[in-house]
């Protein structure tokens, strides 16, 4: 989130704006059909009972809850269900819809952009992506709505500590975002059409943060890595996903 005295929020912005520009898919996994088969492998995991991994997969009571909540998403987000966005659109007028249309946009995605992808370099005055093990072709809405849910996990990884109350990004700080990266675009951005892109995107957030939590299930099913699967990804129901969905709700990010 630092703007000064290097500007890694612009900067990010201005990267990931190119690479959209850039880089064009032709093909790539549906995000749904993925998500619909880490749902099925995370049904397989079990763990022994009375064990310290069966309470907290029991606590996260993933199904069917998962499922009810990306059927929810479904008919939110571009999916099948709505012509890949075509019918929200319809749905909307004014400032949202073209805040819509811009974050519907198909391109080569990184899904993943959370501080240990970006590096910096002092010399080059600019900043690289690295790990493109989850990149895919999707709408770029759940691209920066992954980097901004990155912010929190971020923090976690550096202070031990998720707080998206305080770390996931604000008001100021997605407008600074949003108006680099659509400088870098070409794309004329106004304070209405920014105010329309913080609420629009934080509903690709919820797709963005259940999508972590399901893979969590799966990792801690058959990750050899000696990691807390399960207390990430109660972690990231809790404090993430549904809080993520109460802002939603209320009408934005307080």
């Amino acid at each position: 989130l630092q703007v000064e005295p290097v500007d890694f929020v612009g900067m990010t912005a201005r990267r990931l704006a190119d690479m959209h520009a850039r880089c064009r898919c032709s093909g790539g996994a549906d995000l749904w059909a993925q998500l619909r088969e880490w749902v099925a492998l995370a049904k397989k995991v079990s763990f022994p009972d009375g064990s310290e991994k069966a309470e907290k997969l029991k606590r996260l009571d993933p199904f069917p809850r998962f499922e009810n909540e990306l059927n929810a998403l479904e008919d939110r987000l571009p999916s099948s269900k709505n012509s890949n966005g075509a019918a929200l659109l319809e749905a909307r007028s004014g400032v949202d819809r073209r805040a819509l249309e811009l974050l519907l946009e198909i391109r080569f995605c990184h899904l993943d952009l959370l501080s240990g992808n970006i590096m910096y370099s002092e010399e080059a005055g600019d900043v690289v992506f690295i790990d493109f093990e989850y990149a895919n072709s999707c709408c770029i809405g759940f691209d920066i709505a992954n980097h901004y849910n990155a912010v929190p996990e971020s923090c976690l990884i550096l202070e031990n500590k998720f707080d998206a109350e305080m770390y996931f990004p604000s008001g100021v700080q997605q407008r600074h975002w949003f108006q680099a990266y659509l400088e870098a675009r070409g794309i004329p951005a106004d304070e209405e059409l920014l105010g329309g892109l913080l609420r629009v995107v934080l509903e690709f957030s919820l797709f963005a943060e259940l999508r972590w939590v399901i893979w969590s299930v799966v990792q801690a099913g058959h990750s050899p890595v000696d990691f807390d699967y399960l207390d990430y990804g109660v972690m990231r129901f809790e404090e993430g996903y549904m809080k993520y969905k109460a802002w939603c709700e209320a009408g934005g990010r307080p």
